[in-house]
């Protein structure tokens, strides 16, 4: 997923899918943080109606008192409000709600890029007939696939890995001898869940799984036993249960995107130069009825959860935390020099993620010139 790192307002490109309202302060209430101003305003609003000592930091129902933050520079605050921000939607099992205007902003970029390369191949005098007679000779397939799965992933050590391969070698002779694929996937696979589903997958289409994995399964013939393969998961058996050709239409985007690669130059096919431009292009995008595949968008969903995932175990985070708990976890991360939450801390200093969480949260920070 790319991630504007550079820009201070990362979701001015997508006002069209941008929905975040600017509410008003309330009196003896806890608005949406809507500008820095507003927060202090909010924060000092509430403080007068009866709290004795406020906090120098609040995230949602995390809070840290004038004297935890002693030494925080401004900037380290702001930091470790996003880290907490964080925290809290792990702990609730929202990273999807947080991180659904920026997988949106990814998905209008993926649109604007489909555009570029629909105008590309329109300049060399492709049209939807032509289109539709290369796709019919080279259709896009969804495939339904069974596998047995021993779990090894690449950066464990070789013995490990050569242990899981001897074990797939076994479960394929037997295969070969004539044991059936689904007993064999249920009693052996080592996937969560392989059991119930005798090792079934949901139907799949490219990008569904990983290249090893798709390269694999769309050689093989309906009820065809492939050899084992190595992905990034482990050693797997396949066995291809269906393949169906997708209608022209939902191929079409791909197409597109293959034909615009080939032809070189599509990126420069549109010159955008600011969110006025990508507003009248998302229009367009509509107009000509161009979607993005189910693949691509489950993809950037995908990928923010693994992201979030990475901070999680990195930062101390755990699914069901208090949010005393996640704010005493937030700040350890802050002060961590391991390698790891180092690295974590740095992405997350990035304007876009303090924005997400301030969407998410209402946030409310004393300056720490006034924390003393």
């Amino acid at each position: 997923m790319q991630t504007p790192a550079t820009d201070p307002d990362p979701f001015r490109h997508a006002p069209l899918t941008l929905a975040f309202g600017h509410a008003q302060a309330k009196t003896c209430g806890v608005p949406r943080r809507p500008s820095r101003p507003a927060v202090l305003l909010a924060a000092l609003l509430a403080w007068s109606c009866g709290d004795t000592e406020p906090p120098a930091l609040a995230v949602g129902p995390a809070s840290y008192t004038t004297e935890q933050l002693l030494g925080l520079s401004q900037e380290r605050r702001e930091l470790l409000a996003t880290i907490v921000g964080v925290g809290l939607a792990v702990a609730d099992s929202s990273e999807a709600v947080l991180g659904a205007p920026l997988v949106a902003w990814s998905e209008n970029e993926s649109l604007i890029d489909l555009l570029k390369a629909a105008v590309r191949v329109e300049q060399e005098g492709i049209d939807e007939e032509e289109l539709e007679a290369r796709y019919r000779a080279d259709p896009e397939w969804e495939l339904t696939v069974r596998h047995i799965l021993f779990l090894s992933e690449r950066f464990r050590p070789l013995e490990q890995r050569r242990q899981a391969e001897a074990k797939a070698d076994r479960a394929l002779r037997q295969l070969r001898e004539g044991a059936d694929f689904a007993e064999t996937a249920a009693l052996l696979s080592e996937e969560p869940g392989a059991e119930g589903r005798q090792g079934l997958l949901t139907p799949g289409r490219r990008g569904s799984w990983v290249n090893e994995f798709w390269e694999a399964a769309v050689a093989l013939h309906p009820g065809e036993v492939g050899e084992v393969i190595e992905t990034e998961y482990g050693f797997h058996i396949l066995r291809l249960e269906d393949r169906r050709a997708l209608p022209f239409e939902e191929g079409r985007t791909r197409l597109i995107g293959e034909l615009a690669e080939e032809l070189g130059g599509w990126e420069t096919a549109l010159n955008l130069q600011d969110g006025l431009d990508t507003a009248f292009a998302l229009e367009e995008v509509r107009a000509r009825g161009l979607v993005l595949s189910p693949v691509v968008s489950e993809r950037l969903s995908l990928e923010w959860v693994a992201r979030v995932a990475y901070w999680a175990e990195e930062l101390g985070f755990r699914r069901g935390m208090s949010s005393s708990a996640v704010a005493a976890a937030a700040l350890r991360a802050l002060g961590d020099s391991a390698p790891g939450p180092t690295l974590v801390r740095d992405e997350l200093a990035l304007p876009i993620y303090r924005h997400l969480v301030e969407q998410r949260y209402e946030v409310a920070i004393v300056p720490a010139s006034s924390a003393r």
